[in-house]
């Protein structure tokens, strides 16, 4: 069996605070009906504003977006997810 180079590989997993803000983005992990955001089970160092939370698909906020002038195809709302209850850190 011949090996394959892979497709996505993370070679440095760095920690500085730009990189830290940067894997919390990109390592998630969702299913199409919610999604988890990546954050550290040690915890933070201080000062680092972190954004541990939960997300679930089928609820929306909306919101208005207001609109210089109102021309055809420019929305005049839009739809955000809800953050729900971050059931990570219930022990």
């Amino acid at each position: 069996m011949k090996n394959k180079p892979a497709v996505y590989e993370v070679g440095n997993f760095n920690l500085g605070l730009y990189h830290m803000k940067l894997h919390e983005v990109l390592f998630h992990n969702a299913n199409g009906y919610i999604g988890v955001r990546y954050d550290l089970e040690e915890g933070y160092p201080p000062g680092y504003d972190v954004t541990p939370s939960q997300y679930i698909n089928g609820f929306y906020d909306y919101a208005r977006v207001p609109q210089s002038e109102k021309l055809y195809g420019l929305v005049e709302e839009k739809q955000t997810t809800l953050n729900i209850a971050n059931t990570q850190t219930i022990r």
